[in-house]
C-alpha cells in the first residue's frame, strides 16, 4: 500500500514518491528536472497551451507531471502570446511533454525493490 501512496505522491509532486523513500538527493533531482523542462518548455511555447485535438500525444504526456502541471495551466492559454517566434511553439510543446514522461519514467523505479534485497536473495 505505501508504494501506491509513494507513487501517488510522486505523480502530484514529482520526487515525492522517493522523498518519501528517503532519497532525498533523487527526489530533489527529480524535481528540479522535470520542473525545469516543464519551465522552459513553457516559456519556449510562449504560454501556449494544447486541446486535445491539436495533438493528442502531447496532451495526455503533459498530464504526468501532476500538480506541477495542474498549476502551469493557471500561467497559459490556447493563444500565444507573441513574444516568441512561432518556430519555437513545438519544441516548447515537446519539453512539456518530455516533462510529464520523464516524471512518468521516474515513478516506475519506485517498484524496482532495494539493490540490497536482491543481492541478498540472489546469495540464498
Amino acid at each position: 500500500m505505501k508504494i501506491i501512496y509513494a507513487a501517488l505522491l510522486g505523480w502530484l509532486i514529482p520526487g515525492a514518491g522517493h522523498w518519501l523513500y528517503g532519497k532525498k538527493l533523487k527526489a530533489w533531482l527529480i524535481l528540479e528536472l522535470v520542473v525545469l523542462t516543464l519551465i522552459i518548455g513553457i516559456i519556449l511555447s510562449d504560454f501556449r497551451s494544447i486541446r486535445f485535438y491539436d495533438n493528442p500525444f502531447y496532451y495526455l504526456s503533459k498530464f504526468g507531471c501532476g500538480l506541477v502541471f495542474l498549476i502551469s495551466q493557471l500561467f497559459t492559454s490556447f493563444t500565444p502570446a507573441g513574444r516568441i517566434p512561432m518556430a519555437y511553439h513545438d519544441i516548447g510543446l515537446l519539453f512539456v511533454s518530455i516533462g510529464g514522461a520523464l516524471n512518468l519514467v521516474v515513478l516506475l523505479s519506485l517498484f524496482q525493490p532495494p539493490a540490497a534485497e536482491t543481492t541478498k536473495k540472489e546469495n540464498n
